[in-house]
């Protein structure tokens, strides 16, 4: 269900646009206590039947269950709030959500360990300028049944630091105006789920949207990230840790890796350049669409296939995973910037043997490359051509001349020491 709004009177067209029930506002005249009557113009705790109002404020919903049919946080312009549930609370919602409503209105809901449990659709963001966020910690479940929609004329965020979202369909960025963004942070683990329990696609849409990964520990990210229509839906990896891309997603922005390990392992389709500006991008996937480019210092796997060019620049990296996996540059050409690294620390070679690095087979778009750029790290030996194919060729290690000859001073003071000893038995 999409909700229609006029510009003329926002307050009465959401209000029209909830279902029908009682209006009850938020005054907070004793404390910020949601369970407290007192805190209500009603002088009463919210019931199913109710439509909640909150203009600005700070709410806690802490330990019990909670009711209403609709709720918007942030329901006046030019207001700000937050409310956190927290401590095991149950929250029911009948029908609708919405966080960060009006014109210019800034709200944020936090759910720790927690369940908000809304039975029919959200916003966040909904009015132009508008700003909603929502956070998800802990062992907390959000669940939207319906649409969840971040950043729909607003600016909206969705945080997942741990704990589940549970919905049918993730918007990002809906109309021209809106902005929203969803961030998997925390250690990882959060997940985004529909209501069977499968992976729901991220769905971008006519404004700005990114899926942005800030964690420190491994995020296994089997949701598609899609754009629709004129969205240029991008990815960025900031955080520390590692995260596992398993689902195809087709995207008309690009993806930047700022930090951290982004590991493709299925086909991801890009409108613009797959920038690593630090950090690692591997795994054993496919990238179509953008060209990959690896500034100094940060580091890509050769694993990968590439469809659309990839440039390296001097004192960038390329990690040999072994196991048989090369990377593959099926199309676009190849520019060195200087010398590249081609590290081999991860894997024990054996010195004898051929290791191919990198292949451009049928792609007439690398032309000639030259071998003396790549310069190896943890292993000993030489690159060389072989048709299309980068190979490093293995060689056992010779000792240096001053080797050789400390050894033989060894050796011999070793004899010296036997023939003493051979003496002084003689004379006894």
């Amino acid at each position: 269900m999409k909700i229609i709004k006029t510009a003329s009177c926002g307050l009465c067209a959401l209000l029209l646009s909830l279902s029908s029930a009682s209006a009850i506002i938020w005054t907070g005249s004793n404390g910020t206590d949601w369970y407290t009557g007192g805190n209500w113009d009603a002088n009463r705790v919210p019931v199913s039947g109710d439509a909640v109002l909150v203009a600005s404020s700070t709410i806690t919903m802490s330990g019990s269950n909670a009711y209403a049919t609709d709720v918007t946080l942030g329901y006046t312009s030019t207001t700000a709030g937050q409310m956190t549930v927290s401590d095991n609370a149950y929250w029911t919602i009948n029908n609708a959500l919405f966080v960060g409503s009006y014109h210019y209105s800034k709200y944020t809901l936090t759910i720790d360990n927690s369940t908000v449990n809304n039975n029919g659709y959200a916003y966040l963001g909904y009015y132009s300028n508008s700003e909603g966020s929502v956070t998800v910690n802990g062992d907390s479940l959000f669940r939207v049944k319906d649409n969840l929609w971040i950043g729909d004329s607003g600016k909206g965020t969705l945080v997942v630091n741990s704990g589940t979202v549970q919905t049918n369909n993730l918007h990002l960025g809906y109309s021209a105006a809106g902005n929203g963004t969803l961030i998997i942070g925390g250690d990882g683990s959060g997940k985004i789920i529909d209501n069977s329990g499968n992976a729901v696609a991220i769905k971008g849409w006519a404004g700005a949207s990114k899926v942005v990964f800030d964690h420190n520990g491994t995020a296994n990210f089997a949701n598609s990230i899609l754009s629709m229509g004129a969205s240029k839906t991008s990815i960025e990896h900031n955080g520390t840790g590692t995260t596992i891309l398993s689902g195809t997603s087709n995207i008309k922005g690009g993806i930047t890796v700022n930090n951290g390990s982004l590991l493709v392992n299925n086909t991801v389709t890009t409108g613009t350049t797959v920038n690593v500006s630090h950090g690692l991008l591997g795994g054993t996937g496919v990238i179509k669409g953008g060209r990959v480019a690896v500034a100094s210092g940060a580091h890509l796997a050769t694993s990968l296939t590439l469809s659309n060019g990839l440039t390296l620049d001097a004192g960038s990296y390329l990690d040999y995973i072994g196991d048989g996996a090369r990377l593959a540059l099926s199309a676009g050409s190849l520019i060195l910037g200087g010398e590249i690294i081609v590290d081999f620390s991860a894997v024990l070679l054996d010195e004898m043997l051929e290791y191919v690095v990198m292949d451009w087979n049928g792609n007439s778009s690398v032309g000639s490359v030259d071998v003396s750029k790549f310069i190896a790290s943890g292993a000993e030996g030489q690159f060389k051509l072989n048709g299309n194919t980068l190979v490093f060729q293995g060689v056992s290690s010779v000792p240096e001349p001053s080797t050789y000859f400390l050894f033989g001073i060894g050796i011999g003071l070793l004899c010296l020491l036997r023939l003493h000893k051979a003496r002084n038995r003689s004379l006894d």
